[in-house]
């Protein structure tokens, strides 16, 4: 096929996300408009790339429409003569965030046990959009607005491919209606109680209308430079920990901490924590430290499992069952 979103999606593949040949794919597919098409334009160029394709769904069971959800996709996926993968999950709770969590570790899980390097989901880039102005309203920091990513190396060498990141929602329509795929409507996007609804359906476009009609194209742009900028930033943390952290015991410099920018300060304090405890500390806790470690503090600060050490030479944390190794890490520090 040769439409301009198959010339445009095709030079995703090749430039952003850089896919190699005989690369295996594994597919979300919920029939919704947006993976409707991505499946389709990997079916099109599947010859040219010589790729391995597989196909997921995930029923969460919250709309009385999903038996016959799944069933229609089923069906595509007949059609398409590729392994098909149906899970059904009942969250704990009515989340997005638990049903977001769940879906990607089955799709994860589904990866590794099947050998699949690239997971594919169909994020558009009203879905970057959208998800940024969520981040900007919830007070979130600059990393978190290009949260959406081309190409994300996750566990076990697989990674989370987006290849429809610039392509518009009004493209994605398009390419339905033209090849008369049998789209899914799912009826709680329809449903305004939810912030991102409303973001998509009352404050875009009120926003095009009395401001900028270009305005997604504005906060894509955004968005990009965002994640220039802070994946700049990220490249040069991770440089500067590996020169603060101590040799052998899990401490950085505190001397050459406190000489840094509070940007990079925040970082790095970050990046030590999470790579030393898989702890993600809060903004609150980390600018709490900050503001002790500048002022020269000597100071002991409990939190969760862990306790944070400061004698103004090195940085460092224990475990507060590990009472061996506090006195030792002391002794040696």
């Amino acid at each position: 096929m040769d439409t301009f979103v198959h010339h445009k999606f095709n030079k995703n593949i090749t430039h952003q996300i850089r896919l190699p040949k005989y690369a295996s794919i594994l597919i979300g597919l919920s029939g919704g408009q947006d993976s409707l098409c991505m499946t389709r334009l990997f079916m099109d160029l599947k010859k040219l790339y010589c790729l391995d394709i597989g196909i997921i769904s995930i029923d969460h069971q919250w709309r009385y429409d999903t038996v016959s959800n799944i069933q229609q996709t089923i069906n595509i996926a007949k059609d398409l003569q590729v392994k098909t993968y149906i899970y059904e999950s009942i969250p704990q709770y009515y989340s997005e965030e638990e049903a977001r969590r769940i879906r990607y570790q089955l799709l994860i899980n589904t990866a590794k046990q099947d050998k699949y390097g690239f997971i594919a989901v169909a994020h558009s880039l009203n879905d970057q959009i959208e998800t940024g102005l969520h981040h900007i309203f919830r007070g979130s920091y600059i990393d978190s607005l290009p949260s959406l990513t081309w190409n994300r190396a996750i566990e076990h060498m697989i990674h989370i491919i987006r290849p429809m990141l610039n392509i518009h929602r009004w493209e994605i329509n398009w390419f339905c209606r033209y090849f008369w795929l049998p789209i899914w409507n799912d009826s709680s996007n329809l449903e305004c109680n939810k912030e991102r609804n409303r973001i998509r359906q009352e404050l875009i476009p009120y926003i095009q209308y009395h401001f900028s009609y270009a305005i997604e194209n504005h906060i894509s742009k955004f968005i990009n430079n965002a994640y220039i900028d802070s994946e700049y930033i990220r490249q040069n943390t991770l440089k500067l920990y590996f020169q603060l952290k101590h040799p052998y015991f899990i401490a950085i410099n505190v001397l050459h901490f406190n000489s840094q920018h509070q940007a990079l300060q925040k970082r790095l304090l970050y990046v030590f924590f999470l790579h030393n405890s898989n702890i993600n500390l809060p903004h609150t806790v980390l600018y709490q430290l900050i503001y002790k470690l500048n002022q020269q503090l000597v100071f002991k600060i409990s939190y969760n499992q862990i306790i944070i050490c400061n004698n103004n030479k090195w940085l460092y944390f224990y475990y507060k069952k590990s009472i061996y190794y506090n006195s030792y890490l002391r002794v040696k520090l």
